[in-house]
C-alpha cells in the first residue's frame, strides 16, 4: 500500500498533540496511556505515534494483506514492544472486547483514524480499494458508536476527513455528545480550499474551539509549517 500525505499528517499531528497533553504538569509521559489505531492499513499512524510518544497502541485493519503489512513493519521496528496488530473490523473487535474474549484495553485516552471517506459513489472493482475508501465496510454512524463505547470519559479523538465529510461526521459525533476540541483546516496551497479537517473531539465541551490551519506547499516548495510538523518522519524534506 502507499503510503499518502493525509496518513503522514494525522500521524505527525496526532503524535505531537498527544506528546504535548503527557507531558503537561502531573501527567505520566504516556506510559500509562493507550492509544486505538482504526483503519491501520501498514501501520504507519501506529509507529508515527509510538516514535514520539510512551504510548501502549492496538492496531486494527480490516484488510488481510495491510494487516500482515503492518505485523511485519511493527515487528522491524524498535516499538514492536508497544504495538499489537489486529486483524479486524472495528465492530468485531468492539464486540470481542466487550464479550471478554480479547485481551485488549477496553478504554482507550486517544483514539486516531482516517476513515473511509468516499459517501454514495461508484465502487473499484478492487476490494480492497472499497474497504480503505468507502464507507461501507464503516459507516460513520458506527465509526462514531465505536468510539463512543471504547474511548475514556477524558479521552480524546483524532480524526481526519475531507473538509466536507467532517460535517456529517461532526453530525454523528452530536448524536454520543462528543465535541470538538480542536480543528486543524488543510489546503494543498495558497490558492486552493481546504480540502481536509482533523478534529480532535472529546465528551468535554470547549469554552472556546482552538482553530489551525495548514498550507502544505507555498510556491510549490512545502510550508514552513508543513517541513516542521513531517521533519522528524521524512528522510528527505
Amino acid at each position: 500500500m502507499k503510503v499518502c500525505t493525509d496518513a503522514c499528517l494525522l500521524g505527525a499531528f496526532a503524535a505531537e498533540e498527544i506528546n504535548k497533553k503527557e507531558l503537561l504538569p502531573g501527567e505520566k509521559n504516556g506510559e500509562n496511556y493507550s492509544v486505538l489505531d482504526i483503519g491501520t492499513g501498514t501501520g504507519l499512524l501506529s509507529l508515527m505515534i509510538a516514535q514520539k510518544t510512551n504510548c501502549t497502541i492496538d492496531a486494527i485493519e480490516i484488510d488481510a494483506h495491510a494487516a500482515e503489512q503492518a505485523i511485519e513493519n511493527v515487528a522491524l521496528s524498535p516499538w514492536v514492544k508497544r504495538i499489537n496488530v489486529y486483524h479486524s473490523s472495528i465492530q468485531e473487535f468492539k464486540t470481542l472486547i466487550e464479550s471478554g474474549s480479547l485481551t485488549a484495553n477496553s478504554q482507550y485516552k486517544y483514539i486516531i483514524s482516517n476513515p473511509p471517506f468516499f459517501n454514495n459513489s461508484l465502487s473499484s472493482a478492487s476490494n480492497q480499494k472499497n474497504l480503505a475508501k468507502h464507507t461501507t465496510a464503516l459507516p460513520y454512524k458506527e465509526l462514531a458508536s465505536a468510539i463512543n463505547h471504547l474511548l475514556s470519559h477524558n479521552g480524546y479523538a483524532y480524526i481526519m476527513l475531507p473538509f466536507k465529510e467532517m460535517l456529517l461526521f461532526k453530525e454523528e459525533m452530536q448524536q454520543f455528545e462528543f465535541y470538538p476540541h480542536l480543528i486543524l483546516s488543510i489546503k494543498q496551497t495558497e490558492k486552493h480550499k481546504y480540502f481536509r479537517s482533523i478534529v480532535v473531539f472529546s465528551k468535554t465541551k470547549a469554552l472556546q474551539i482552538e482553530q489551525q490551519e495548514l498550507t502544505i506547499k507555498i510556491h510549490q516548495t512545502y510550508s514552513p509549517e508543513f517541513v516542521s510538523l513531517l521533519k522528524d518522519y521524512y528522510l528527505y524534506l
